[in-house]
């Protein structure tokens, strides 16, 4: 994966604006997003994993110089959501191993 482009996306939960036109871009490496609780970090990787549209905006997975479609996004997607149980016996790599063979 060479980016993960966010273009001005923005999202509302009824009348609760989340976050409005925001725009970055993710580069290979270590990326962080860090905020309070409530404050939208969970939505933005709900609509960066493609789980959840933006209600305007775009976000574009690109490799090399061209965008990703969804089945070849999904082919290179893991997305662990906050508050899911892992076994405390298995590493991580192994838990996320057995997601991948249960799915």
């Amino acid at each position: 994966m060479n980016s993960i482009e966010i273009d001005k996306i923005s999202k509302n939960y009824g009348k609760n604006l989340i976050f409005r036109e925001l725009s970055h871009v993710f580069k290979p490496g270590v990326n962080g997003v860090s905020g309070p609780n409530g404050s939208g970090k969970s939505t933005l990787m709900r609509c960066l994993a493609g789980l959840l549209n933006p209600d305007s905006g775009h976000v574009r997975w690109k490799l090399q110089d061209r965008s990703l479609e969804n089945k070849e996004r999904c082919e290179r997607l893991g997305f662990s959501a906050p508050y899911i149980q892992f076994y405390a016996g298995l590493t991580c790599l192994e838990n996320l191993r057995l997601v991948q063979e249960l799915n």
